[in-house]
């Protein structure tokens, strides 16, 4: 089972080619200086931007070959997703923002509230259930928008600089943390960061991207 994607991305007037393989359980790192695409790469694999050209495969199945005509939308892809910008619902508790996902895929609130907060939990997040965001520091919020993404068990998971606004001594734990959930759910995730040294602690290998 791996993520396959080799083709050309493009955003706006930004074009580049990528070659990007990630296997079942591993933790590739896309790296490089602003503007060099990293973003754009997670946004191709999410279906929010179109490949121009090549292929997008996830275990064989076919997400993005535009040469085929063939296209997978953003909610049958089976992405979790930590953008930078989080995208919490500001209305909503940290518990509620985590168990959103699971209630529109159908799952009874009790149990999807459950599974939240056991998500929060591992995250060693419990203590922030019943707040709502603006009452969240910027880590705070990350850990919930990880959460949120994780606790929906994705096939793959897209992480662009999800621990930049952690205090160092969570960074360092849940830098730990998130590659074992990654391997023991045989997930394939990508990670962006400009960070070195969080890119050897978690990745088992990177792709950097020249300007």
């Amino acid at each position: 089972m791996s993520l396959e994607l080799h083709g050309i991305v493009q955003r706006g007037d930004f074009r580049r080619a990528v070659d990007l393989s990630v296997g079942a359980g591993d933790v590739v790192a896309v790296q490089g200086v602003n503007g060099s695409g990293k973003s754009t790469v997670l946004h191709t694999i999410a279906g929010l931007t179109p490949l121009v050209d090549g292929s997008l495969t996830v275990s064989d199945a076919s997400w993005d070959v535009p040469a085929k005509g063939e296209w997978r939308t953003v909610e049958s892809r089976a992405c979790g997703v930590v953008f930078q910008d989080l995208r919490l619902f500001p209305h909503l508790s940290a518990m509620q923002n985590v168990a959103f996902g699971l209630r529109c895929k159908g799952v009874k609130r009790a149990d999807a509230m459950t599974q939240a907060m056991q998500m929060l939990e591992k995250l060693h997040s419990g203590s922030l259930a019943s707040r709502r965001p603006a009452q969240l520091s910027g880590g705070e919020r990350q850990r919930v928008a990880l959460a949120r993404a994780l606790v929906l068990q994705p096939t793959v998971l897209l992480l662009d600089e999800p621990f930049s606004a952690i205090d160092e001594d969570t960074r360092a734990e849940l830098q730990q943390v998130v590659p074992a959930m990654v391997r023991a759910r045989g997930i394939m995730a990508i990670l962006v960061t400009h960070d070195d040294d969080e890119a050897r602690a978690m990745a088992s290998h990177s792709l950097v991207l020249e300007p």
